[in-house]
């Protein structure tokens, strides 16, 4: 599923047999111009079918229902989840042992949870410290990890602040415990004249028995100038967090990871900028984090494309930013593959382990122009 900034339409992109899109239908707003700002998707209505949320403050939040004979229907927010406010983010969280997830939105200072116990009910939290910097990163939940007592702890990020967020099953008396810190930087990774002031493309990486949880790019301040982009893995030590660099070969535009399991190592997918070039890294991840193994690299394509800006705009495009995503799956043992999405362009990009493992390509145009902009 997805939402591209500056468009309306919410789409569903399905890969196989072929590429195809398909458009969400709304809840009708009387003409009003829809602006998706965060998604999520789970079953919420606990009918054995998957759901999409959407959080939109031009127009209202709706939910798209999973139907069973296929598709999706459109719904009011309110006519099945308690009203959320329309932050940036937006996760639904399963719990171990409960019927349904948590649907969590959040911004940078606060998050409201709807959590289901018979009914569903909204909390209201606030995160402890006071937010000491501005946020450039493309998401604010880290991590997922389960706690020994039973539950699941949230990493939500706030510049270099990391908040933990436990959520307990419904049985406990507390709904929700937390504790801050700063993300320490060894100064021989900051490699600017700046330090950094948040992360990119945080993602939840808990390999068992380590200490490591995520795994981000680390951002600048526009002041920094041309800075590196690197990943760096994110560990807890004690009540603190320390950063440490994964030694990929070049500036990272945007990463993924298809995680482990029944046997299988957890690899990373990266697309970078070498020199003049856009790369295509495979990289598997040993251990703890500890260090990287290149298994391919492959020289691509990646120019994307942004929506239409407003008339007023001063470009004919919204300008590109941080933030693009990869998403990653295993369609087989020998086989990863991750997949970018622009609104208008599908980039596959595909790695298989025969002898060795190779990497190819593909672009797929979806739509040659956009009129289903925001304003």
């Amino acid at each position: 599923m997805t939402a591209v900034h500056g468009l309306q339409t919410v789409e569903i992109v399905t890969l196989e047999p072929g590429p195809a899109i398909t458009a969400l239908s709304a809840p009708d707003q009387g003409g009003c111009k829809r602006f998706p700002v965060a998604l999520a998707s789970h079953d919420v209505n606990a009918d054995g079918l998957d759901d999409v949320l959407i959080l939109d403050p031009a127009c209202g939040n709706w939910i798209a229902l999973g139907q069973q004979g296929g598709g999706f229907g459109p719904a009011a927010w309110e006519d099945v989840l308690p009203a959320l406010p329309p932050n940036p983010y937006l996760y639904a969280i399963p719990i171990p042992g409960e019927e349904r997830p948590a649907i969590v939105s959040s911004n940078e200072g606060a998050i409201a949870v709807a959590r289901f116990r018979g009914a569903w009910e909204r909390i209201d939290l606030s995160f402890l410290m006071p937010y000491m910097s501005s946020l450039h990163a493309s998401d604010i939940l880290a991590a997922t990890a389960p706690l020994d007592a039973g539950g699941i702890e949230v990493a939500f990020q706030r510049g270099e602040f990391l908040t933990m967020l436990a959520l307990t099953p419904a049985s406990a008396a507390a709904a929700a415990s937390s504790i801050e810190a700063r993300i320490d930087v060894p100064q021989e990774l900051i490699g600017a004249l700046k330090p950094h002031i948040g992360y990119d493309h945080l993602t939840s990486f808990v390999p068992d028995g380590c200490e490591l949880f995520a795994l981000g790019v680390g951002l600048y301040p526009p002041e920094a100038g041309d800075a590196p982009r690197r990943v760096h893995a994110l560990r807890r030590a004690g009540g603190s967090f320390v950063a440490e660099r994964l030694p990929l070969s070049c500036d990272v535009t945007t990463f993924a990871v298809v995680h482990g399991g029944d046997g299988l190592e957890p690899v990373l997918g990266a697309v970078e900028r070498c020199g003049d070039d856009d790369v295509f890294e495979l990289a598997r991840i040993v251990g703890c984090g500890e260090r990287v193994e290149v298994l391919s690299q492959a020289k691509i394509e990646f120019n994307w494309r942004a929506a239409p800006a407003p008339p007023s705009y001063s470009r004919p495009t919204l300008p590109r930013t941080s933030g693009v995503r990869l998403i990653a799956d295993r369609p087989a043992p020998t086989r990863v593959r991750f997949v970018h999405y622009d609104g208008f362009d599908l980039r596959v990009f595909t790695a298989e382990d025969g002898d060795g493992w190779t990497i190819r390509s593909t672009k797929t145009s979806m739509h040659d122009d956009r009129e289903d902009v925001s304003w």
